[in-house]
């Protein structure tokens, strides 16, 4: 927008004509500055006229004069010096003036819609912070992991090994590579088959990514040997004491044969 270059005296002119004179320097209508001020364009027309004194309230109008300096992008001190001037000029106290008051703070600037956006989009920022600090948490730090059975050093007879425990919902389980089915709680279980003698079950929990959980159960699988008795096993049956009685007695026999006939 193109601008008229004008240099105005803070010592001519009245508070209306400066007033309008900066309004038309900005190439605005009454009505647009009422529009972007929030000021009725009735009340401008009166302090660019002069007529203050109209007014339902003509110093708590300092007001108005900071918005509309603010609009027209010039030094609210300067025109409310002016307005002040012309209250006096026309007699009317200034005792309730609140040019104090006419200064911004920074809550002042905050248009409700802008501190809504604000407020929600400190609220993302904040959701998205907490998000990325516990998934690093769940990273780095490492699954639970207990084994309910077998025991550490525990002797079976039975080469069905079952191996039961639990971890962290969500983390996987491996048992000597394998891997094992987690349910929703956590707990899992497997049944392995385990050679005769000492087998070394590892069991290992992790997540997607990070450190893992392992430990390892030594078992000892001892298989059944047959029950018979040294007795049973040396001892001679009685079919071999009957048989070896029948030999001596068929031997003395013969003998006796063998006598006679000499």
């Amino acid at each position: 927008m193109p601008f008229l270059q004008k240099r105005i005296s803070s010592t001519s002119g009245s508070f209306g004509e400066t007033l309008k004179e900066l309004r038309e320097l900005r190439c605005f209508t009454i009505e647009q500055v009422g529009r972007l001020s929030g000021i009725h364009p009735h009340i401008l027309k009166l302090l660019e006229a002069d007529r203050i004194d109209e007014l339902s309230d003509a110093s708590y109008d300092e007001r108005h004069v900071y918005a509309v300096a603010k609009v027209l992008e010039t030094n609210p001190s300067y025109l409310i010096q002016k307005y002040r001037e012309l209250l006096e000029v026309k007699g009317i106290s200034r005792s309730h003036a609140l040019f104090p008051a006419a200064r911004v703070g920074v809550l002042d600037l905050f248009v409700r819609a802008r501190a809504v956006a604000f407020v929600g989009f400190i609220g993302i920022v904040v959701l998205i912070g907490g998000y990325v600090y516990f998934s690093a948490k769940n990273l780095a730090t490492t699954p639970h992991l207990t084994i309910d059975a077998p025991t550490e050093g525990a002797t079976i007879s039975d080469p069905a090994l079952r191996v039961m425990g639990s971890t962290d919902p969500g983390a996987f389980v491996f048992i000597d590579g394998s891997a094992a089915v987690v349910n929703a709680s956590g707990d899992f279980s497997a049944i392995l088959d385990v050679p005769r003698g000492v087998s070394v079950v590892h069991v290992e929990a992790k997540r997607r990514y990070g450190p893992s959980a392992q430990i390892d159960r030594h078992v000892t699988y001892l298989a059944p040997t047959s029950t018979a008795s040294l007795e049973e096993i040396f001892s001679p049956t009685p079919t071999s004491t009957s048989t070896s009685m029948n030999a001596t007695s068929t031997v003395a026999t013969a003998t006796s044969t063998s006598s006679t006939t000499k």
